[in-house]
């Protein structure tokens, strides 16, 4: 029997937040067999930078793919350099694993990547989406 590949994730599932002034968050790519995703996040305009846009986008990524997707796993690289997008992930729950050693580009130079996955288990976020979708207040059990 043939192992599924991954798939692309629809517009309607893979957008899991508004996109528009140079922003735009997704799950371009969700396993269903091992229920992981890679995460994409592009905040083009340099004025949302550094005001928390990232931190909030990635923890609804989180929220949703946790709480309402039911994924055991998602996972990301970035370049090491980029130090504001890698405190962002953490502080949205993601924790580094490891690094690609010369695999990106920095400035025309060859930097290294890091490696980073966040699994529900350790994700101490908000249930926001759950929320929402449901109607129970936010942080409240689901019912079964």
């Amino acid at each position: 029997m043939k192992t599924p590949r991954p798939r692309p994730a629809s517009p309607s599932t893979a957008r899991t937040t508004a996109t528009g002034g140079g922003r735009s968050v997704w799950l371009p790519c969700i396993d269903d067999r091992y229920r992981t995703a890679e995460f994409f996040i592009y905040i083009g305009e340099p004025s949302e930078r550094g005001r928390g846009t990232g931190t909030s986008a990635t923890t609804m990524v989180l929220d949703w793919a946790f709480h309402i997707t039911a994924l055991r796993c998602v996972h990301l690289s970035v370049i090491a350099q980029n130090t504001g997008a890698i405190r962002a992930y953490e502080k949205a729950g993601f924790r580094i694993v490891g690094t690609r050693r010369r695999t990106g580009s920095w400035l025309g130079q060859p930097a290294d990547e890091v490696i980073m996955d966040a699994v529900p288990e350790e994700y101490e976020g908000p249930r926001l989406v759950e929320a929402a979708v449901l109607g129970a207040e936010p942080g409240a059990p689901s019912s079964p």
